[in-house]
C-alpha cells in the first residue's frame, strides 16, 4: 500500500470521461493509498462528518476503515471532483469486522467514484461507542500502469473444463500482491474438500460494462489482498451481471502450469466457514429497501444464469446435493452467535453469507432466489448418478483424544452401486495452533491435497488410531461407467485438552447431518 502522496497516475490506458462506467484498457496495476483523517476519538450517538480529503490521483473506488470500542457504527462517504460540488452520500456495509482481519479494524465495502479527487466520510457510532483511527482508502483500477507481474505470468493457466470466462490473467490480477518483501506467500494456500457453496454479493455498483466489471474485480482484489491484509481476493469465483465468471482465489501449481479455479481451495469469504466451503460472489448490490440504507437491484438474468452454471459445476465435481443440508463444523470450533457450540446446524448446501455470519450479504433480493437456485442447479445435474446413504456411524461426540485411546470409527452404508462398488475417503486435518488460520494434513489427501479415494465392493469400513483433528468421512456409489453420484458425509472432532480455550466444552452429538452436505 502506498503512503499518502506517493502514488501517481502513469501510463494512462483509457481516455474515457468522468463517467460512472469507467472501463479499463487491459490488465493494469491498481493504484492505492490510505488518506488518514484525525486520530482523535469521538463517541456516539450522533453523526460525525470528517474533513474533505484530497487524493494524490483521481480514484475510481473508495472505502473506509476504523477502530471502535464496539458496534454498531454506521458509515457513508461521498466524493467530489473539485472539493466543492459533492455527489450523494453512499451508505457502506461492513466488508470485514475486527475478527476478519489481522489489524482488528472494521472495513467497509467499496464505493464507486468517476475519477474524483476528493472524498469525505460520515460515521454514526451507536450510544457510547468510541471510534478512533479512521482512514479512507482510495484506488484507481482503470488508469494505472501495466503491471509487470501481470504481464509476466508466474505460471501458465490450465483451464481444463472449468467454466471460467476470465482467468486471473484475463482480468488483471497483480500477483505481486500475494507475496511479502521476502517473496513468501502472505496467505499460504490450503485445500479442503468443498461441502457447502456460499453465495455473496459484492455490495458494489450495479451499473457497469463488461470491462468495468473487470475493473471492479481488480479493485476488490487489491482491497482484499493489500488493504485488508489478506494476501488475495476472498472469493473463489465471481459472476457479473452479464453471466461472465471470474476466477478468484489462486490455486494449485504444477510444473510451470497452474490450475484454474482449483477444487477445494480455501478462500476467505465467511468467518470460520472457510475450510470446506466455496465462496461465489455476484458483482453488485442486491439488497432490499430495508437493508443497507439503500436499495439494491433485482438479480439480472445473466447473473442468475452464471450462478446456476457455476454452482452446478461445483456441486457436480464435489458430489454436493444442491437441495441437501447438514451440520457444518466451524474452523476453530468455537461458539458464535449464529451457531450452536461451534456447529452451524442444518446449513443448506447452497446457502447465503448471512447464514454463516451476521451480514446483510448476499442481499435480500438474491437471498430470496436461493430456493429457486437450488432447484435449477439440481435439475442441471440430473441424472446425478447412483445414490448412497450412511446407515450407521460412530457416536460423533466431541472427544478428548487423550481419553479415547483405541478409539475406532466404523461406517456402514447402502446404495445402488453394488455392482460397480463404492469409493470412500476419510479426510483428516487439524489446526496448527488455536487462533491460527492454518492446518496440518493428517491423512486422506494426495500429495497435492486432493481427496484420496479408495475403492471397495463392501458396504462398511473401519478406522482406528486417531489423533486430534477434524475428520470427515466421504462415501459415494459408482455406476457401470465409473461415474459417481452425490456423496454421503459425516464429520466428527477429536480435541486434546490443551485446545480447550479455543474449542467447545459443551458435550453432545457433533455431526454434519444425515444428508450429504
Amino acid at each position: 500500500m502506498a503512503a499518502a502522496g506517493t502514488a501517481t497516475v502513469a501510463g494512462t490506458r483509457t481516455s474515457a470521461g468522468a463517467d460512472e462506467n469507467v472501463d479499463g484498457g487491459g490488465p493494469i496495476d491498481v493504484l492505492s493509498e490510505d488518506i488518514h483523517a484525525e486520530d482523535a476519538a469521538y463517541t456516539g450517538p450522533g453523526d460525525y462528518v470528517g474533513p474533505a480529503l484530497e487524493s494524490s490521483f483521481p480514484f475510481t473506488h473508495a472505502a473506509l476503515h476504523w477502530k471502535a470500542s464496539g458496534e454498531p457504527v454506521g458509515a457513508a462517504l461521498r466524493t467530489s471532483e473539485d472539493g466543492e460540488a459533492w455527489g450523494a452520500w453512499q451508505p457502506l456495509a461492513v466488508e470485514a469486522g475486527p475478527d476478519d482481519t489481522p489489524t482488528g479494524k472494521t472495513f467497509t465495502t467499496l464505493a464507486s467514484a468517476p475519477r474524483h479527487r476528493f472524498v469525505q466520510y460520515r460515521l454514526q457510532p451507536g450510544p457510547g461507542i468510541t471510534v478512533t483511527a479512521v482512514a479512507v482508502t482510495v484506488m484507481n483500477s482503470v488508469d494505472g500502469p501495466a503491471s509487470p507481474s501481470v504481464a509476466g505470468a508466474m505460471a501458465e493457466p490450465d483451464r481444463g473444463n472449468i467454466p471460467v470466462t476470465y482467468t486471473r490473467e484475463d482480468w488483471g490480477a497483480d500477483e505481486a500482491r500475494r507475496f511479502d518483501a521476502n517473496g513468501g506467500e502472505r496467505w499460504p494456500r490450503a485445500f479442503v474438500p468443498h461441502q457447502k457453496l456460499v453465495v455473496h454479493h459484492t455490495e458494489t455498483r450495479n451499473t457497469y460494462s463488461e470491462e468495468g466489471a473487470a475493473a471492479d474485480v481488480r479493485a476488490i482484489y487489491a482491497y482484499h489482498a493489500t488493504t485488508l491484509g489478506w494476501g488475495d481476493i476472498g472469493y473463489n469465483a465471481l459472476v457479473d451481471r452479464f453471466g461472465n465468471i471470474y476466477e478468484g482465489r489462486y490455486g494449485r501449481e504444477d510444473a510451470g502450469t497452474r490450475e484454474v479455479l482449483s477444487q477445494g481451495a480455501r478462500a476467505g469469504h465467511a468467518l470460520r466457514h472457510n475450510y470446506g466451503t466455496c465462496g461465489i460472489a455476484v458483482l453488485g448490490t442486491h439488497s432490499r429497501p430495508d437493508e443497507l440504507d439503500r436499495e439494491g437491484v433485482d438479480v439480472p438474468e445473466g447473473a442468475y444464469a452464471g450462478l446456476v452454471e457455476l454452482l452446478a459445476f461445483e456441486a457436480g465435481r464435489n458430489g454436493i446435493d444442491p437441495e441437501g443440508a447438514g451440520d457444518y463444523a466451524l474452523f476453530e470450533w468455537r461458539s458464535d452467535p449464529l451457531v450452536e457450540n461451534g456447529w452451524n446446524r442444518g446449513l443448506e448446501n447452497i446457502c447465503g453469507h448471512r447464514d454463516c455470519q451476521d451480514r446483510v450479504c448476499p442481499g435480500g433480493r438474491l437471498y430470496d432466489l436461493l430456493p429457486a437456485l437450488r432447484r435449477d442447479v439440481a435439475e442441471r445435474l440430473t441424472p446425478a448418478g447412483p445414490d448412497v446413504a450412511l446407515e450407521s456411524y460412530p457416536d460423533e461426540d466431541l472427544h478428548d483424544v487423550s481419553e479415547f485411546e483405541g478409539f475406532s470409527a466404523t461406517y456402514a452404508w447402502n446404495g445402488d452401486g453394488t455392482e460397480s462398488g463404492y469409493e470412500y475417503a476419510l479426510e483428516a486435518w487439524r489446526q496448527t495452533k488455536p487462533g491460527q488460520d492454518d492446518i496440518v494434513y493428517l491423512d486422506g489427501f494426495t500429495s497435492d491435497h486432493r481427496l484420496a479415494w479408495s475403492s471397495t465392493t463392501s458396504t462398511s469400513v473401519s478406522f482406528q488410531d486417531f489423533e486430534s483433528g477434524h475428520y470427515t468421512f466421504h462415501v459415494r456409489a459408482l455406476d457401470g461407467n465409473g461415474t459417481s453420484g452425490t456423496a454421503a458425509r459425516r464429520t466428527f472432532l477429536l480435541l486434546t485438552s490443551d485446545e480447550g480455550t479455543n474449542n467447545i466444552t459443551v458435550p453432545g452429538i457433533a455431526r454434519d447431518g444425515d444428508e450429504s452436505p
